[in-house]
């Protein structure tokens, strides 16, 4: 990772030059990250928004299809995690994935979290237009995702709630 440099005591995270590097290639991000990336709040840890510290809580590979065969395949991935704060979910949807490595050499036991907390990630983009995510953990764990956009969400546990049958049977 270009931003992030292990410690003797943890790491350095340089939000403000993966920041800066953002905001020299916004024009030509896609648009599904120019929708959360160009926002400080992704960058800023006390941001409950911002995935830093968030855990990892559902991880779906799938290989959707389509024609008459079913012989048209594509490759999605979707990331579930547990806000810092624990007030809300964050979603990271990779539109048609082009390759992934998911390194899970950094896992715990069974007693504590697996993966540990989202330390840091970066986003790069690449000549050929699509995306590299590369995530890391506080366990070692690493991920290196390359799509052709992300997308997020954020669903705060207030607004689950109202989605739910029994708000909207009242």
């Amino acid at each position: 990772m270009r931003f992030v440099t292990e410690t003797s005591d943890g790491y350095d995270i340089d939000f403000e030059g993966h920041r800066q590097y953002i905001d020299s290639v916004k024009e030509r991000l896609p648009p599904g990250l120019q929708e959360f990336l160009l926002n400080s709040w992704y960058f800023d840890p006390t941001d409950h928004r911002c995935p830093h510290d968030s855990w990892l809580e559902d991880l779906a590979l799938s290989e959707p299809s389509s024609g008459l065969r079913s012989e048209i395949r594509t490759l999605s991935l979707t990331v579930r995690l547990l806000g810092a704060y624990h007030d809300g979910h964050i979603e990271l949807s990779y539109v048609n994935l082009r390759n992934y490595t998911l390194n899970g050499s950094g896992l715990r036991t069974l007693t504590d979290a697996a993966h540990g907390d989202w330390i840091s990630d970066e986003v790069l983009l690449l000549e050929d237009g699509s995306v590299e995510h590369e995530i890391g953990f506080d366990s070692g764990t690493s991920w290196r995702i390359v799509s052709e956009d992300i997308i997020y969400r954020w669903l705060p546990f207030e607004a689950a709630k109202n989605e739910s049958p029994v708000a909207k049977a009242t």
